[in-house]
């Protein structure tokens, strides 16, 4: 996905250039050493030849997710789509804003794919270590704390004054909450 963001990102730049190149020659201030509309016919078909490979490539990748069984949400045929339009605006030599803007939601698309990505991989290798070993705290402090309170219930227990049946009743259920 890396590699493919890449070349979108130098398909962009090649675009805003050509923008540019085609408004300056609109506006009859062509640079000296430019092949005229000639060459500019040519960078146009290279950059179309540039997003239908790249869109190929989009497909294959669209395709081994599927068979991992990851869904996108629409997100890879929607991206295609784009790229489609892009490559038509570009064989029609119709460089315009809504073309750069395309071409910046599909790259803001495939980062956004390639986070995802990135997120599955770490989710397969992310695992719970919280809580496979409880006794982690000092074993003897838990034993003495555990000494003092038993001793402390049985001489409640063993001293009690004299309560009548139904008090005494509640006290042993008490101490029976706490064993």
């Amino acid at each position: 996905m890396k590699s493919m963001r890449g070349m979108q990102e130098s398909l962009n730049k090649q675009m805003q250039g050509m923008k540019k190149e085609m408004e300056s020659m609109k506006n009859g201030q062509q640079k000296p050493g430019s092949s005229g509309k000639k060459g500019m016919s040519e960078q146009l078909a290279k950059l179309a030849a540039q997003q239908e490979a790249l869109r190929n490539e989009m497909s294959k990748y669209a395709d081994q997710l599927n068979e991992e069984g990851v869904k996108d949400g629409g997100a890879m045929s929607d991206m295609m789509k784009k790229m489609e339009e892009t490559q038509k605006d570009l064989v029609n030599k119709k460089i315009v804003q809504e073309t750069l803007n395309r071409q910046q939601e599909i790259l803001t698309k495939m980062l956004e794919s390639e986070k995802a990505e990135m997120k599955r991989g770490e989710e397969e290798k992310r695992q719970s270590t919280e809580a496979k070993n409880p006794d982690i705290s000092n074993p003897f402090s838990n034993l003495k704390y555990k000494t003092i309170k038993s001793g402390t219930s049985d001489i409640l227990k063993t001293v009690q004054p004299s309560y009548n049946y139904y008090y005494k009743n509640k006290i042993n259920s008490y101490f029976l909450k706490f064993e």
